[in-house]
Order: structure tokens, then C-alpha cells, then sequence
């Protein structure tokens, strides 16, 4: 959802199913092009980190969303907290 004054946030669906695949190479075992996967992350990534996207882990049961951010160099999933 994008609008001014706004939240924002992205629905991982199968591109990000789980927290354990936000690393760019994790992708599924039957994904036919691990390729595009890998590139619409990318795309993903560039415009949800910076303004701080809520992604939503559709197949992630233990936690279903967070914010993706970047720290030390490796992407991590950081919790939604109350406030």
C-alpha cells in the first residue's frame, strides 16, 4: 500500500515465504527461475529497506512480519513493535 502519510508494506508471497529466506541466494527448492527470484528481490529490497517497508511472510507461522533492514552487512528481519 503506498499513498502520503502513510505505512507501507509488501506482501513476500513466494518471493520472501518465510524470515529464513530474506538472504538474496535462499530461494525455494522448485523454484523454475531462481534467477528472476533473485532479481525481484533486488527490486524489492531498493525501495522497501529505505522507506521502511512492513513485509508480510505468508508462509511463516513464528513470524509472520517484520521490517527487512540491513545491519553489519547481512539483511535481518527486525519485529513490529507496539508504540
Amino acid at each position: 500500500m503506498r499513498g502520503p502519510g502513510t505505512h507501507r508494506s509488501g506482501w513476500g508471497a513466494d518471493l520472501i515465504p518465510t524470515t529464513a529466506h530474506i538472504d538474496l541466494a535462499w530461494v525455494m527448492s522448485y523454484d523454475l527461475d531462481p534467477v528472476q527470484t533473485i532479481a525481484s528481490r533486488k527490486r524489492y529490497y531498493a525501495t522497501a529497506l529505505p522507506e521502511k517497508w512492513l513485509t508480510v511472510f505468508t508462509h511463516d507461522d513464528a513470524r509472520p512480519w517484520g521490517y527487512i533492514d540491513e545491519e553489519a552487512g547481512r539483511l535481518i528481519v527486525k519485529p513490529v513493535t507496539k508504540g
